[in-house]
């Protein structure tokens, strides 16, 4: 299971960087294959060094989570999270949207 929703930027840098703009270092977020892997404390640390030059603005949860959520593309985190594939195809099935 996912241990917080930022594992999920994670799977897409690009929507990170598209968020952050210039001075965004997709450099500092850590590599893995399955990003709910990447232990919550090392997720936050990341972003925070990420976005540390990203024009004086750092991550914050409250302002930037839901704005870079829908920024995200599923196919990515669906690629990079078994949690979110099953959750978001949960969802489909509920709601009849595949």
């Amino acid at each position: 299971m996912v241990q917080t929703m930022e594992s999920w930027f994670l799977a897409d840098p690009k929507a990170l960087a598209e968020h952050f703009g210039a001075g965004f270092d997709p450099k500092a977020l850590p590599r893995s294959e399955f990003v709910e892997r990447v232990p919550r404390e090392q997720v936050a640390q990341s972003l925070a060094k990420a976005t540390r030059g990203a024009k004086g603005k750092r991550y914050d949860k409250g302002r930037d989570s839901f704005r870079i959520l829908m920024r995200l593309d599923p196919g990515k985190v669906r690629a990079g999270s078994p949690w979110a594939r099953r959750f978001l195809e949960a969802l489909g099935a509920v709601s009849g949207v595949e």
